[in-house]
């Protein structure tokens, strides 16, 4: 296996018996061992169970009965969802071992996926960067010493390092979206609700969500399929939009310059205001995590404080801000129709630890979160610094394939 290999050629090597289940994950745990110590990506390395699901693969691959088109798939978890016999820490110190699987690792062992193991996160899943005060910095593959975004930083990091050909991350204000562009790679925050989220450790459970992180836009709707349960919506005719809010949100000199031109038609969505949206949501969050977690034994000074702010929220101002998400996530699918909106996955690129975290960070992220809709992160081209430039595709609920062909036509 290179670390340019996709769940697609991999099952494609496998079914022509060109490559083989073991081996592959052979080379993968091989890679980990020497690329882990630089990157931090992964936590846990689940060695054992993962050669077990793959010796099994290959005897159904040889059978001729692989269980899915995943079947041998090597892929990486995050760290805040249960997968039975590995502990789940959630980013904080310690951690328990889970009994049971979450209802999609079930999914993804019933479709013969191999899991590597369990991959480092923003503590609680709160924040953008991954600088992780337990477990270490994951850094990101580009350029030691630098963010792989967050809060699923550990799976960016796992996918474009070439320690696994996929993972599995979540996004509650763009943590899937985020590493997968500071990491150039694709990441998916689906439809709300359509991917389960028991037994996955909650932020803020209105605007959690389970997703992605792939190689190519096509392995992205195949693991999807898997994850959801059910086939995705057939793509139908789309087309794509910048929307008008977003053109007011200014975006640093080197996201700037690499954006490409988008002559495109512009969607209004009225009383729509990034920054606004944006402080409503992180309200909900710091409420919504300090009812989930309490207080976490070891946790940070920083993860501390926003669980205080959340506890301490008034609650006229915490209905004040669930009333700004209800009215932006009122009547999202008519207004969005059959457009796909087209926008950088944030203004700001990937950054060393050493700058202060910039505020606006989700500015552009939010949106998807708070309206419940599908939204795509992609690779698109390289930023003047040599790092990855990533825009995002945003389109109606259930319309994760329309995602995909965005992705294709507006990707490179």
């Amino acid at each position: 296996m290179t670390p340019e290999m996709s769940l697609s050629a991999l099952c494609e090597g496998y079914a022509a018996g060109k490559l083989d289940p073991v081996a592959v994950v052979e080379a993968c745990l091989d890679r980990i061992e020497r690329e882990n110590p630089r990157l931090n990506a992964y936590v846990a390395v689940t060695a054992e169970i993962a050669r077990q699901a793959a010796a099994a693969s290959a005897a159904r691959w040889r059978a001729g009965r692989p269980a899915s088109a995943l079947d041998g798939a090597p892929i990486a978890v995050k760290d805040n969802i249960d997968m039975a016999g590995a502990v789940t820490a959630n980013g904080l110190p310690g951690g328990k071992v889970a009994g049971t699987d979450a209802p999609v690792i079930a999914r993804l062992r019933q479709a013969g996926a191999v899991l590597l193991g369990k991959t480092n996160l923003h503590e609680a899943a709160f924040g953008t960067t991954t600088f992780n005060p337990h477990w270490g910095m994951t850094h990101n593959p580009y350029r030691e010493g630098w963010t792989a975004g967050g809060s699923s930083g550990g799976s960016g990091a796992a996918v474009a390092g070439g320690l696994a050909a996929a993972a599995l991350g979540t996004d509650t204000m763009g943590s899937v979206r985020l590493p997968a562009a500071y990491c150039g790679c694709f990441g998916l925050k689906p439809t709300q609700g359509a991917v389960p989220l028991e037994g996955v450790t909650p932020l803020a459970p209105s605007l959690d969500h389970v997703g992605p992180l792939t190689r190519s836009a096509e392995d992205i709707l195949t693991l999807f399929e898997v994850m959801a349960g059910r086939p995705a919506e057939p793509e139908g005719s789309w087309h794509p939009v910048r929307l008008a809010a977003f053109d007011h949100v200014v975006l640093e000199p080197d996201v700037a310059e690499a954006m490409p031109a988008l002559d495109l038609p512009v969607l209004d969505w009225p009383d729509y205001d990034p920054s606004t949206a944006r402080r409503a949501g992180l309200l909900v969050i710091e409420a919504e995590a300090f009812a989930a977690l309490g207080m976490p034994e070891g946790a940070s000074n920083e993860l501390r404080g926003y669980l205080d702010y959340g506890a301490s929220l008034a609650p006229k101002r915490l209905a004040a801000a669930r009333e700004v998400i209800r009215r932006i996530r009122e009547d999202a699918a008519a207004r969005i129709g059959d457009a796909v909106i087209i926008a950088p996955v944030a203004p700001c690129g990937p950054f060393p630890r050493s700058r202060k975290v910039p505020a606006g960070q989700a500015e552009l992220l939010a949106f998807a979160n708070l309206t419940s809709l599908p939204a795509l992160a992609f690779p698109c081209g390289r930023m003047a610094n040599g790092m990855p430039f990533g825009l995002q595709a945003i389109a109606g609920p259930g319309r994760e394939a329309a995602l995909i062909a965005a992705g294709r036509a507006f990707g490179k």
